[in-house]
């Protein structure tokens, strides 16, 4: 068997649901050459017995290495192993619908690292699979926001592609982060050399916000989008299961984090506390692009476009005007006043919901 270009890094934890459709699509992809490689991080559910029994029977090299628990940890892991020139960081919930996925997306980035003088990463187009129409339209934002080149819009369900040199030189995946490492390493790359956007889909599970809820899921996350950023790491401490597995995923309640977070806030004294909340408003100021795209994807959406096909005029707006206008101190300030007060007003929200 010819040595594989492209090594496929897939950290798994209790995926036994999730093996056999995984590697039933891979088995599909066509003209390329790879191994995969299963970064097990504790599995009890028999995820480990799956790889072996099909290790004999499949078409491509696979490989299990055994660890503790920890997405970044686990990839990392299996980049240390990896034989291919190529990596491709992907999660065990991803399908592709076109059988030429890997090998048009791997002929792709191989022209812009030919062509470029800076590293240069690739990650596929999100959508999310499910037959739930409400739910789809709901998820619709987030996959158009996936296709956009723009700070924290690329995430590991995307799927990594990049050459093993580049990692090594530029990774590897932030062990210490309590989560959210593909993020950091993508924006890290981001600093020194560029995303493409490859040619085709990649479909992830959406059964995560069908159980959870998409409102509460995203509330949480940019939530805790934000205490990463601002090093907030007291909440982390003292906050459990925020990201549960998969397999163990029910309706999300808010109120918990919530009280929590007003817990934690009382511990410090009104100077930490306001230099917690003008953190806040530099980090969400910058974000507040998605108000305005949210305008463009409602538009879009009632025009049944595909994610990323339609012009985004107030998009355009909020970078040309707004974005430049409040790019300073009062900006900041002013934009940790309206989280300030809607961070008050969900607590109330969620608070009243939960009594009912």
């Amino acid at each position: 068997m010819e040595k594989p270009i492209l090594s496929i890094i897939v950290p798994v934890l209790n995926e036994a649901a999730e093996v056999q459709g995984f590697l039933d699509c891979l088995t599909m992809q066509e003209d390329i050459r790879f191994e995969v490689v299963f970064c097990d991080g504790g599995s009890i559910d028999g995820t480990l017995d799956m790889f072996d029994a099909a290790a004999g029977e499949s078409r491509f090299p696979i490989r299990t290495i055994a660890g503790k628990p920890g997405r970044a940890r686990q990839m990392n892991a299996g980049a240390s192993v990896a034989t291919g020139k190529f990596l491709l960081f992907l999660h065990i919930d991803s399908r592709f619908r076109d059988n030429y996925a890997l090998n048009q997306g791997l002929q792709m980035l191989q022209r812009s690292v030919e062509s470029s003088s800076r590293p240069v990463a690739g990650r596929f187009r999100l959508r999310f699979d499910t037959t739930d129409r409400d739910l789809a339209e709901q998820l619709y934002f987030w996959e158009w926001k996936a296709r956009l080149n723009r700070p924290e819009c690329i995430h590991g369900d995307q799927g990594f592609l990049l050459t093993k040199a580049d990692f090594a030189a530029l990774g590897p995946f932030d062990e210490s982060l309590p989560l959210a490492e593909d993020s950091a390493f993508a924006e890290g790359f981001r600093r020194v050399g560029r995303w493409i956007l490859l040619p085709a889909e990649i479909l992830t599970s959406a059964r995560r916000f069908a159980l959870e809820g998409v409102r509460e899921r995203q509330t949480l996350n940019a939530l805790l989008m934000n205490f990463v950023a601002i090093g907030w790491d007291r909440f982390f401490e003292a906050a459990t299961d925020i990201y549960r597995q998969q397999d163990r995923a029910t309706r999300l309640r808010l109120p918990p984090y919530l009280e929590l977070i007003q817990k934690l806030l009382a511990e410090h004294d009104w100077k930490s506390r306001l230099r917690l909340w003008y953190r806040t408003g530099v980090y969400v100021r910058p974000n507040a692009w998605q108000i305005a795209f949210q305008f463009d994807v409602y538009r879009a959406r009632r025009q049944h476009l595909p994610p990323g096909v339609s012009t985004t005029p107030c998009l355009n707006f909020h970078d040309r005007w707004f974005d430049r206008i409040t790019d300073n101190r009062v900006g900041n300030l002013v934009s940790a006043l309206l989280t300030r007060a809607w961070f008050s007003l969900l607590a109330r929200r969620e608070r009243r919901v939960a009594q009912d």
